[in-house]
């Protein structure tokens, strides 16, 4: 189905209930009550996060200790050493994978520009920052590992953009939250934006995730596809500039890693389950958002 701003389909009907929670879907919701703001929970915050009873969450929380995967620190939980290693085998992070093969061009542009530069793929409908390029001075509350809502961001309008007609509906079928009085909440005008994204090659935001931070992006295309797996943005705090002063520089910096990709996975230094995969539409396969 082609994507125009006159062919938004009806919202989908409510998701399905989730089903009873196993213990393993409990384990796992405790480990997932760490996503967030600070590094240490403790045992009342893991409960209210989870909706678990106390002494169920004591009892995994001992069980996730022993192996590791959570710690105690002064009374409080911290995720464990284990989390680390298995964090750093992720193919995205491990070394001449899409992480490693964007760095030297990210630091290129930075040094050239000295604006803060995010590198980014699109998780469950967020933007998950797999890197992050920053003066000391640029006090910009983002991290390495740290998610935001996708519609929040110029990172996640241009990866929301190239998505199947299917996945965006999905997505703004749900209630888009407000990061500032400035996000785009309106299902309507939103996908008016990501039609303007896919038709322009690039995304913006001002003031929507943060006030006094504006951004563009550009997506970044994986070998053999024309959908992204990925999307750079140049952030500039303080409003002295337009984020459309750096488009140029948001979108080669995007090519050049697309390039480097490319060439990584014909030397056989990349293979491309290292890469993450690019959005598709669950019931059709891939498709593309087509500007009128």
């Amino acid at each position: 189905m082609a994507l125009t701003v006159a062919s938004r389909p009806s919202a989908p009907g409510a998701a399905k209930t989730r089903a009873n929670r196993t213990s393993l879907d409990k384990a796992i919701d405790i480990l997932n009550a760490f996503d967030g703001p600070g590094v240490s929970r403790s045992l009342t915050q893991i409960v209210e996060a989870t909706g678990l009873p106390k002494a169920t969450a004591h009892r995994l929380l001992a069980t996730l200790v022993t192996r590791s995967l959570v710690a105690r620190r002064d009374g409080r939980y911290v995720l464990g050493t284990r989390m680390f290693t298995l964090g750093n085998q992720v193919p995205f992070c491990r070394p001449r994978q899409l992480r490693e093969t964007a760095k030297p061009i990210l630091h290129a542009v930075h040094t050239n520009v000295r604006q803060c530069l995010h590198l980014a793929i699109l998780e469950d409908d967020q933007v998950l920052f797999v890197e992050k390029l920053a003066l000391p001075k640029q006090s910009l509350p983002t991290a390495i590992g740290a998610k935001l809502p996708a519609h929040q961001t110029a990172l996640g309008k241009a990866l929301l953009a190239y998505s199947g007609s299917v996945a965006v509906e999905n997505y703004l079928s749900r209630r888009l939250a407000a990061a500032t009085s400035c996000t785009v909440t309106d299902p309507d005008r939103m996908w008016r934006e990501l039609v303007d994204a896919r038709a322009h090659g690039f995304a913006t935001e001002r003031n929507e995730s943060m006030i006094g931070l504006s951004c563009v992006a550009a997506p970044i295309f994986g070998p053999g596809t024309q959908h992204p797996i990925a999307a750079v943005s140049v952030s500039i705090l303080g409003g002295q500039m337009s984020p459309l002063d750096y488009v140029t520089t948001a979108q080669s910096t995007a090519r050049s890693i697309s390039s480097a990709l490319r060439s990584a996975v014909r030397s056989g230094h990349l293979t491309r389950p290292g890469l993450p995969m690019a959005r598709a539409d669950a019931d059709s396969g891939l498709q593309e958002l087509d500007a009128p």
